[in-house]
């Protein structure tokens, strides 16, 4: 609105009530895997869900990237080639006459994805999200499975779309479709603000498990 500057009739508008309609997020994604650590301040946070909205966070309160593990195998004579069914090795020495290839471990190749995704997901723009530690990177036996879900609410808070990845143990990866998932809400929050109600914890149900 313009400065009153001279004598005259102004007319102000003001909205009498609030909006009517209350911006809440129509899409929350979560990520369950494994990670260095999980706690608050020497609170657990394994398989609980955690909200998070930066990398920052994320390492401050699931850890950094899993330690990199690599194999050294014998090779009985010079390096082969690489072609598209044997990539090269990451890189090869010799100790006198016997030459050696060194290459990542199944781990790094195929488990421990989970900090890498959340990588990804926020340096191309991603926001709050819930993530779900399952285990220690460092100290847990696994065998290597992982998942990540998501669904998306329409602005009347049912379900509009939900998807997601399942890897098993064996390597094999499982693209999820709206009817192979299913997140039902475990526990509610109200607001005593707003008097909204909102999900803070989550049953997650993929596959066939």
């Amino acid at each position: 609105m313009s400065a009153m500057k001279t004598p005259g009739v102004y007319i102000v508008e003001k909205d009498a009530f609030p909006n009517s309609v209350v911006g809440v997020a129509t899409a929350v994604p979560a990520a369950i895997g494994y990670t260095q650590r999980a706690d608050d301040e020497g609170k657990s946070l394994k398989n609980v869900p955690w909200r998070i909205t930066s990398m920052a966070e994320f390492e401050s309160y699931f850890g950094g990237a899993p330690t990199s593990t690599f194999n050294v195998t014998q090779i009985g004579g010079p390096t082969p080639p690489a072609t598209p069914r044997t990539p090269a090795p990451v890189t090869t020495f010799s100790v006198g006459s016997n030459n050696y290839e060194v290459k990542p471990s199944q781990n790094l190749n195929q488990r421990f994805l989970l900090y890498y995704s959340m990588l990804l997901f926020f340096q191309n723009g991603g926001g709050p999200c819930y993530v779900v530690s399952v285990g220690s990177t460092d100290t847990d036996t696994i065998d290597g499975a992982a998942l990540m879900a998501f669904r998306i609410r329409s602005a009347q808070g049912g379900p509009r779309w939900a998807g997601g990845t399942l890897r098993g143990s064996d390597g094999h990866t499982q693209i999820l479709r709206p009817g192979d998932i299913e997140f039902t809400a475990r526990r509610l929050w109200t607001s005593p603000r707003t008097g909204i109600t909102y999900p803070v914890e989550w049953r997650v149900r993929a596959g066939s498990g």
